[in-house]
């Protein structure tokens, strides 16, 4: 996998504000992202004919949806190799996971500089930093 291409994250949590966070940092830090705001949404993005290196996902994603686990579970099915990061402020997400296969987890409130410590260690390696993020990177979500 050539480094210097952005690599594509698929952002999926129910809550606006915090969805927006991730992005956010992701964004200023080199990532392509894809925010969806719920499971459905979610998997019609993994369908698509495009590359994904990772999905981030909350494990609870709110009334009527399925559970953030079983969303790494069919994404997973669909697509081998894809890798996953499971969070959550509500459930253990460590307990969470032994039901799916993720790379990592995150348990919420993290700061930016967690999450992109935890995404550049999923995906093997450094990716290219903006010096534009560089002072936010302290910020908790």
């Amino acid at each position: 996998m050539d480094d210097r291409r952005a690599r594509h994250v698929v952002v999926v949590d129910d809550d606006p504000a915090f969805r927006r966070f991730v992005a956010r940092v992701l964004e200023g830090n080199g990532f392509r992202v894809t925010p969806a705001e719920g499971f459905a949404p979610a998997i019609e993005i993994i369908e698509q004919d495009q590359t994904i290196d990772l999905l981030i996902t909350d494990v609870g994603l709110g009334a009527g949806n399925p559970h953030g686990v079983t969303l790494c579970n069919m994404a997973q099915l669909r697509r081998r190799h894809l890798k996953a990061i499971l969070m959550s402020g509500s459930y253990d997400v460590q307990l969470a996971a032994q039901y799916g296969d993720p790379v990592a987890v995150l348990q919420k409130p993290f700061t930016a500089t967690r999450l992109i410590e935890t995404v550049t260690a999923a995906l093997g390696g450094p990716v290219e930093t903006s010096s534009a993020s560089a002072g936010r990177t302290g910020e908790a979500a």
